[in-house]
């Protein structure tokens, strides 16, 4: 009775350390996946010329992650197996105008969109734990789903390209469409001032930004 009670508590030990092991490097994978979204979400929002330059900045910070030379300490985690960062399922949707497919879509759907609210913009991508799917001794499959995975998002706004910038915010132009942006009316009170003259009170002033 001793040895089989000693059978049976080794075998559970050793599946909860397994288990224990299998959990922590999840977790700790996770974090890194949610620093490869934010990383890969920075590359798109940065501006550029336009917004297929943007598109193309993210598709390329994204994949250096899984190269060996780039992170040595990320690929052998990658290539064992035990997690996937998928490639196919990136996801990337910065609003704007011009772009086909995903590239002129938002995830205001997929993540909820009040009206009067800035658009859910960024990228997103699927993150599979394969080291989850495992038979555990005694007791059997941890789950029966075949992709043991979820999405990892990195949402932040996308800055105008030049492009952009050159198309929608004419000099003659800018003061009338920073206008319709505005949907609280805080500019139209400041241009309501007493001695103010609206419009014809405006000049532009260039700088680096759009």
């Amino acid at each position: 009775m001793l040895s089989v009670d000693f059978l049976f508590a080794m075998t559970m030990a050793a599946v909860l350390c397994m288990m224990t092991f299998a959990f922590a490097t999840t977790l700790s994978m996770i974090e890194i996946a949610q620093y490869v979204a934010f990383s890969t979400s920075r590359a798109h929002a940065a501006a550029h010329e336009d917004q297929q330059r943007q598109v193309a900045l993210a598709e390329g910070k994204f994949n250096s992650f899984t190269k060996a030379g780039v992170f040595p300490a990320l690929s052998p985690l990658l290539s064992n197996d035990w997690f996937e960062l998928d490639p196919t399922s990136l996801d990337i949707r910065g609003g704007g105008q011009g772009m086909a497919g995903g590239g002129s879509s938002t995830f205001n759907e997929e993540y909820g969109f009040e009206e009067n609210s800035i658009p859910q913009t960024g990228i997103r991508f699927r993150f599979r734990a394969k080291i989850l799917k495992m038979n555990v001794p005694l007791l059997g499959a941890l789950s029966e789903e075949d992709d043991f995975g979820t999405w990892v998002t990195g949402l932040l706004i996308r800055e105008p390209t030049s492009e952009e910038c050159r198309k929608s915010f004419e000099t003659n132009i800018r003061f009338t469409a920073l206008k319709k942006l505005d949907r609280h009316n805080r500019f139209q009170r400041a241009i309501s001032i007493p001695g103010a003259r609206a419009d014809q009170a405006y000049f532009p002033m260039e700088d680096n930004g759009c």
